[in-house]
């Protein structure tokens, strides 16, 4: 009985976990964001980024030889990301842009 009992709270444990990621990852998914970086930080394996007042918990992963995002992006660039859609650019202030998509998982 115990047995069962501790397999049930560790699926349980890891379902929470697992929902946890998946929310953060559709917030970021579902939402349109055209507007500058307030602040960005790292937390643990996540970029976090607060971009006009709402704050991301992101993975991005960068396309197209573009730098690593926490490297790249400073306060006051722009962010550009349509709805449902998984990639976003980052518009430095010198004019220079790089792409970034979001890993799912």
């Amino acid at each position: 009985m115990r047995k069962f009992l501790f397999l049930f709270v560790l699926i349980g444990f890891a379902a929470l976990l697992y929902s946890s990621k998946v929310v953060k990852y559709k917030s970021f998914h579902d939402a349109k964001i055209n507007g500058r970086i307030d602040s960005i930080y790292r937390n643990k394996d996540y970029v976090m980024m607060r971009v006009n007042k709402v704050e991301y918990k992101i993975s991005p992963v960068p396309l197209y030889n573009s730098p690593e995002f926490v490297n790249a992006a400073k306060i006051g660039d722009r962010i550009l990301k349509d709805d449902d859609n998984d990639g976003f650019m980052l518009l430095q202030d010198h004019d220079e842009a790089f792409e970034y998509t979001e890993k799912m998982f």
